[in-house]
């Protein structure tokens, strides 16, 4: 994500940044201030200014604001347009190889654990594949365990299918699970993952099977990404379990 400044031009019935009087202002005071639309959408246009500064800079707040205010009041800038579009650029040009760094660096750390979490999931199916019950497909390596086989129909790959489930990483931690937020995934089959589309092809409606997917059926050498650049939902190349139950097919 570029990081840059936005300048926000804002119209407003008064100043969003006023010097503070001798005595204290309450919390009762403040929110006392907003009263009417206008105040609210003032309130609401200075919260948007002050997420879009960016974090990679130590601003001076008081000439932050007196450069709103500057605005604001008509005021003469103590800076002229082309010195101000310079120093923009030139901040710009230092985030960016900043984000540039950070990511090779991530780059680097991702490949790290990716190959660490390859030797995690190989070892781990190893192991699971000798357990009573589990049956692994030749082809895929996909493994999975019948807990309960449904006497409902099959569904095809073009079918919208209903399923309850609880996914966990191998070593057992849960990083999901329809059943605790209360409502099952409804989706068409050919829009899971190649590890579910897989096992769903083979489940009748009603049952409840243990599926531990390879991380090359599951999101792969690039896992799901969080919000946070290094952060990641699903970490690189994760093998997966998940119990899963096929709730019904909506035709």
């Amino acid at each position: 994500m570029n990081i840059s400044i936005k300048i926000l031009i804002i119209i407003c019935s008064f100043s969003l940044f006023t010097s503070c009087e001798n005595e204290p202002t309450t919390l009762q005071d403040e929110k006392s201030l907003i009263v009417t639309f206008e105040d609210s959408l003032s309130y609401s246009l200075g919260i948007t200014i002050g997420t879009n500064l960016p974090t990679s800079a130590e601003l001076n707040r008081d000439i932050l604001i007196k450069g709103i205010n500057d605005y604001l009041n008509n005021a003469s800038p103590q800076i002229n347009p082309a010195d101000r579009q310079t120093i923009l650029r030139e901040f710009n040009a230092k985030n960016a190889l900043l984000e540039r760094e950070a990511m090779q660096s991530m780059s680097a750390e991702a490949k790290e654990l990716s190959r660490e979490n390859k030797m995690i999931g190989q070892e781990f199916l190893e192991n699971n594949k000798k357990k009573s019950g589990v049956i692994v497909r030749k082809r895929s390596n996909l493994q999975y365990k019948k807990i309960i086989t449904g006497s409902g129909i099959v569904p095809d790959y073009d079918d919208i299918v209903v399923v309850h489930y609880n996914g966990y990483f191998v070593d057992g931690h849960k990083f999901d699970s329809s059943i605790d937020r209360g409502a099952p995934i409804k989706l068409e089959l050919n829009k899971f993952i190649p590890g579910w589309q897989e096992i769903l092809l083979m489940m009748p409606v009603g049952s409840k099977w243990e599926v531990y997917i390879p991380y090359n059926l599951a999101y792969g050498e690039r896992g799901m990404p969080g919000r946070e650049l290094g952060e990641y939902v699903i970490p690189p190349s994760s093998a997966l379990i998940f119990e899963m139950e096929l709730l019904d097919i909506v035709k």
